[in-house]
């Protein structure tokens, strides 16, 4: 399980996710946002899959699947905190969750492509028996 590599991708995918959610929690609520959060649980989604990706570690086809989801729910919040992007007032909350999406995104993609790598390897083991 950890000694593959789309294992490692999945734990750092992991803990950017976990970065992202308590970054939510530290957000001042005075702050000028545009996007309106109401639930900092949003946060919670990315970071969940990728345990659930993780841990079907024996299910390859099912963790290309969910890699892809999650890639998708990174790209709509990236989406989404664009608008946000300020550099003129320094790094804030809008610029560390578009940072961490795009490192999640990269780290999610080389994930979903080991795992096909590695589908492809049994497969062509299993057509040579």
């Amino acid at each position: 399980m950890i000694q593959r590599i789309q294992s490692v991708y999945l734990i750092f995918a992991i803990l950017l996710g976990g970065l992202s959610f308590y970054f939510s929690l530290e957000m001042p609520h005075t702050m000028k946002t545009l996007v309106r959060i109401d639930s900092n649980y949003v946060f919670l989604i990315s970071p969940i899959v990728s345990l659930i990706t993780f841990s079907l570690f024996k299910k390859r086809p099912i963790q290309a699947v969910l890699c892809f989801f999650n890639i998708i729910l990174l790209v709509l919040q990236l989406l989404l905190f664009i608008p946000g992007f300020r550099t003129i007032d320094g790094f804030g909350f809008e610029e560390a969750i578009i940072l961490f999406s795009l490192l999640g995104i990269i780290l999610l993609w080389l994930a979903r492509r080991a795992i096909q790598k590695d589908e492809a390897l049994v497969r062509s083991v299993d057509r040579i028996r």
